[in-house]
């Protein structure tokens, strides 16, 4: 997704860079549904690709889907504190979010109600996330359950914005902070 990046004006920016997660969780192929959340596991730093199932509150909200049973999980309740990192490298822009992370502990009906049956078929495995298996095969036993009982909304409250855009005529970095209801921002060296 290509997006004219050219402005001098923060404010603008700010808007731009929203619009461009509003964009990203809708269309499939678009490179920023897929970032890499960042967490922090037992061992230290552990990271994964999640999907951008949504964005809320002005962009203030991102949500995420995972298995209960992920490690991921463990973590954000232990650690709430989280980075996403998404990439285009068509702009080439990256943008790092930092912020808190929270599960949602009921059932969400709605969102489980918008999920096809394949993707539903996620939740269903018998074994939790992680386990070791003897076949690639293993890993698809699954309950008679709908799977259900193993859906997690991953919802990430916004805190910061760290904007980098490797532009030929000169590499741009702006900063945003959430600030009295609004977005207030920054250049910075890249």
């Amino acid at each position: 997704m290509n997006t004219d990046w050219q402005t001098d004006a923060l404010p603008e920016l700010a808007q731009r860079i929203l619009a461009r997660l509003q964009q990203a969780y809708g269309t499939i192929s678009d490179p920023w549904r897929l970032p890499v959340l960042a967490t922090l596991g037992p061992e230290g730093p552990d990271a994964r690709v999640v999907v951008l199932r949504d964005v809320l509150k002005e962009g203030r909200e991102l949500v995420a889907f995972s298995d209960r049973r992920a490690p991921k999980i463990a973590q954000i309740h232990q650690h709430s504190r989280i980075a996403l990192v998404f990439y285009d490298g068509a702009g080439p822009v990256q943008l790092r979010i930092h912020g808190q992370a929270g599960v949602q502990e009921a059932s969400d009906m709605e969102r489980w109600a918008g999920l096809s049956d394949a993707q539903r078929q996620n939740y269903r495995s018998l074994a939790t996330p992680g386990t070791p298996v003897d076949s690639p095969s293993e890993g698809w036993s699954t309950t008679n359950r709908s799977g259900l009982e193993e859906f997690a909304v991953v919802r990430i409250k916004v805190e910061t914005l760290d904007w980098l855009w490797l532009a030929r005529a000169g590499h741009r970095r702006a900063q945003f902070t959430w600030e009295a209801g609004g977005w207030s921002g920054r250049w910075v060296v890249p």
